[in-house]
């Protein structure tokens, strides 16, 4: 057998390597994989350590679009979506750190790990029939190894052979039923007599304490391939936006939420329509909703959700006669936008990420104190006096 051994900045596609991820993202990141490592427990089960890992992918990534638990006899996995009868993209074997016996190594992959995710592989491709699985892995919650299923399907689905065999022990028409059997009966072999190259992803994360742990933004460049390499978008190959007119796919999702509105399918068309009574929530914009695209969107909201804004309309804007402003598109354009620093825009995004993330579990909450935070950004932007910040507060 021939392993070729990939770092994940080879493993991931190279637009997608190019697409930067936003300050919140990576701060996410870095806090929910810290907190994976701090959680280990050398004296704990195999279940503790897998459920570690489900808690870090579900709060880094997949959480609420992608569904993820046991399936049946198999370790862990990862749907396409958020139902659990939707297809399986992405299958895990996860060992607790001490079990090495068990575990596959940069130099051998013939191990019980391994093996095992044959198993669990053949039973989606060939009994399910899903030919929807993306990758698959195993870790030990510091070594991860990452297959394309496509290697998969060419080396264990595509052999007749092994298929057979794989068919007779499920339906118990071989000396055992019991899954070892299978293991040191069928895969074992099996793998050990394959000629051809196999090829995986591997990092270990004990390699990157340093920029998970310190405060110098700049050591976080060394985490984007780690980060990406792990997302949907390149686990479950999904579409990535690279195009500054497109919406990121999570933040569109969240928006819907945030105005009420729910995106279905009508044969091969999306449609855009409200959420069903009984789905709505008070205080979504289900009406004269304006839908931005293009770059700084949350910066922009955060500018337009300003006392300055609101300030600035009263003087401009026409009223709807009930005593609120009536936001017409050419009046909106003719608000004079700061252009911010980097630093100034992360903050401000920062801060708007919160309140969002506080609106979508509960739509009344007080976030007045975020709000405040983020009038005084918008002030320190715009150069205004104490003088000309009285103004705009008692107006």
């Amino acid at each position: 057998m021939e392993i070729n051994r990939l770092k994940p900045r080879k493993a991931l596609n190279k637009a997608f390597l190019k697409v930067k991820p936003n300050r919140t993202e990576i701060e996410g990141f870095k806090t929910n994989l810290v907190q994976l490592l701090d959680r280990t427990n050398d004296t704990e089960s195999e279940e503790f350590h897998k459920n570690l890992v489900i808690d870090f992918l579900k709060k880094t990534y997949y959480e609420p679009n992608h569904f993820i638990n046991t399936k049946g006899r198999n370790d862990l996995v990862i749907h396409n979506g958020d139902k659990a009868k939707s297809t399986v993209g992405v299958i895990i074997e996860a060992k607790k750190p001490t079990n090495k016996s068990e575990m596959v190594t940069v130099s051998k992959l013939n191990t019980k790990a391994f093996q095992e995710l044959v198993l669990y592989y053949l039973r989606e491709r060939i009994t399910q029939n899903n030919i929807e699985t993306k990758h698959l892995i195993i870790t030990n919650i510091n070594e991860w190894f990452i297959f394309d299923a496509t290697t998969f399907d060419r080396l264990f689905a595509q052999n007749k052979k092994l298929v057979k065999q794989f068919n007779d022990f499920e339906g118990g028409r071989l000396a055992d039923t019991k899954t070892d059997f299978f293991y040191k009966q069928i895969a074992e072999p099996f793998i050990a007599d394959v000629k051809t190259e196999i090829e995986f992803t591997y990092f270990n994360i004990q390699d990157y304490q340093k920029p998970l742990r310190n405060d110098d933004k700049a050591d976080d460049n060394k985490l984007i391939a780690l980060f990406k390499l792990l997302s949907p978008e390149h686990l479950l190959k999904l579409p990535f936006t690279n195009d500054s007119n497109s919406l990121d796919k999570r933040f569109y999702s969240e928006l819907l939420h945030i105005i009420g509105l729910t995106e279905t399918k009508e044969g091969s068309k999306k449609l855009i329509e409200r959420n069903k009574p009984g789905e709505r929530h008070t205080g979504t914009a289900e009406a004269t909703t304006f839908l931005m695209t293009g770059e700084k969107l949350k910066f922009l909201l955060a500018i337009l959700n300003s006392k300055v804004s609101e300030w600035y309309f009263n003087l401009i804007g026409t009223t709807t006669g009930m005593g609120t402003n009536r936001w017409k598109k050419y009046k909106i354009e003719l608000l004079p936008i700061k252009v911010p620093t980097e630093s100034q825009e992360q903050t401000i995004e920062i801060l708007v990420n919160e309140i969002l993330s506080i609106k979508k579990r509960n739509a009344s909450a007080d976030t007045t104190s975020l709000e405040n935070q983020i009038n005084q950004l918008v002030y320190q932007l715009y150069d205004l006096t104490e003088e000309e910040i009285e103004i705009i507060e008692n107006g």
